[in-house]
């Protein structure tokens, strides 16, 4: 599993297990399938810092 930050212009969902997520613009979420052109990876100690500024 991934954690992957919505860099859309819009709300975009993945999923995590076969369950949807939904994330809003630039949110970081877990996901396992996820479209790349909507999402990107992050590294976990980044992850963490955008999780901490919301």
């Amino acid at each position: 599993m991934a954690q992957v930050k919505n860099i859309s212009t819009g709300p975009r969902g993945a999923y995590l297990k076969g369950a949807y997520v939904e994330a809003e613009v630039g949110a970081v979420i877990e996901a396992d399938d996820f479209a790349e052109e909507w999402f990107e990876e992050v590294k976990a100690s980044k992850a963490k810092a955008d999780a901490k500024s919301e």
